[in-house]
């Protein structure tokens, strides 16, 4: 793997906070279309869109690629988890209000780390690290429990 270097470690994070900055106008156009329409419909219409652009920028080559990749099971898994986790995201904007969601969202580092251990065999902190995510984990708590 390659060393970054500053013009690349610029990049990336210019890339990040793009990013970041993107993500707010996506979650409240989902919020603001589950009011008119179903999750489904909105699913379609996101899958839809999604395989244009991949057609339109890389054409059709993708496709079969993946599909003869050797780790073609675990991208259909991986895409099956996606899907479930945005149809019950956007199952979610229905009942929740943009803050609430978006704290949840941004909790699921918490998740990710608990996980990373089982899953990956990854370990993200010694014993003594769990009282701080207790403590962090309680905020997020605070912060969805609240309403609006």
């Amino acid at each position: 793997m390659p060393t970054p270097n500053s013009g690349s470690s610029v990049r990336g994070v210019l890339l990040g906070l793009g990013a970041f900055s993107v993500f707010p106008v996506h979650d409240a156009l989902a919020k603001w279309l589950v009011r008119d329409f179903s999750v489904w419909q909105i699913m379609f219409v996101r899958s839809t869109v999604i395989l244009l652009l991949i057609s339109l920028t890389c054409g059709l080559s993708p496709f079969p690629r993946a599909y003869r990749s050797p780790v073609r099971h675990l991208l259909g898994m991986r895409a099956l988890i996606i899907v479930a986790a945005w149809i019950l995201y956007y199952s979610a904007a229905r009942y929740l209000a943009l803050g609430q969601m978006v704290t949840i969202y941004f909790g699921s580092p918490i998740l990710v780390a608990l996980m990373a251990g089982p899953i990956l065999g990854e370990h993200t902190g010694t014993p003594t690290d769990a009282p701080e995510l207790q403590k962090r984990f309680r905020c997020t708590g605070d912060v969805v429990g609240r309403e609006t």
